[in-house]
């Protein structure tokens, strides 16, 4: 069956298509709240007509009936995205994975969504403090020359009220990750930062890293481990380590990142 375009979509869901390509999976609150939407009734027509339309897939399941519906980019978004030149920082081949993106599995979905809930948290936190927020999600990121490989699930810079910026490399640490991972995703960035990639490439000072830990003894663990790593090389880099748990239930602020001291 050939592809069909809805002949005059909104502006608003030109937006939701675009966070789509950004986060990969949100819900529906996640949507409105990007939006800054106060009226969940237009959302959720909004989203249909994009369901409808094959711009978006609609991941629902009545078994988790009380929980939003989840959403990821579809077939006709990828023909519209790609051959809409007025839309900024879109990447082409990127979009080839739309044909995949219902295969993935709930728990990357999850990774996803969280991402985007910090994205959220930082949104008001900025605005509470009255400050800037630039802000690049993982597919932001892909292709960008000389960014640390294995790709944070983000970069964001704050500026303050001084015209000072701090900048900072996010990773999201999903259950169970084995002890050699955590070490071996430490030595990359120290790696990266030796060899002075961002340094002089952009220009700014190498950004702090936050790691957020599924669980306290995944956190214990690292921190133990790069307070030790810290000491012995007289390495310059700053870590700060949280949990899933904290930054569900208090947001991304200073009191749920802890930096890890050298010895």
């Amino acid at each position: 069956m050939p592809e069909r375009l809805i002949l005059k979509i909104k502006k608003r869901q030109i937006e939701i298509l675009v966070f789509l390509y950004r986060f990969r999976y949100l819900n529906r609150i996640q949507i409105q709240s990007l939006l800054g939407h106060k009226k969940f009734n237009q959302v959720i027509l909004w989203l249909n007509d994009l369901t409808g339309g094959k711009y978006i897939k609609c991941y629902y399941s009545k078994k988790f009936a009380s929980q939003p519906s989840i959403y990821s980019l579809g077939v006709v978004a990828r023909k519209y995205l790609k051959n809409n030149k007025d839309i900024a920082a879109i990447q082409p081949y990127l979009l080839n994975r739309v044909w995949k993106e219902h295969q993935y599995s709930q728990t990357f979905r999850k990774h996803c969504m969280f991402a985007a809930d910090i994205y959220l948290s930082l949104l008001s936190l900025v605005e509470k403090n009255k400050v800037k927020l630039k802000y690049f999600t993982k597919v932001d990121l892909t292709g960008m020359k000389y960014m640390v490989r294995d790709i944070p699930d983000a970069y964001f810079a704050i500026e303050g009220k001084n015209g000072l910026k701090k900048g900072y490399f996010l990773d999201i640490l999903d259950d169970f990750p084995q002890r050699e991972t955590l070490r071996k995703r430490m030595w990359q960035y120290i790696r990266y930062y030796n060899f002075n990639y961002w340094q002089d490439n952009t220009g700014n000072p190498f950004p702090e890293i936050i790691m957020i830990c599924a669980d306290n003894r995944t956190k214990n663990y690292l921190r133990g481990y790069i307070k030790y790593t810290l000491s012995r090389r007289q390495i310059a880099i700053t870590f700060h380590l949280s949990t899933w748990a904290e930054i569900k239930t208090q947001g991304i602020k200073k009191e749920t990142l802890h930096k890890v001291e050298p010895v």
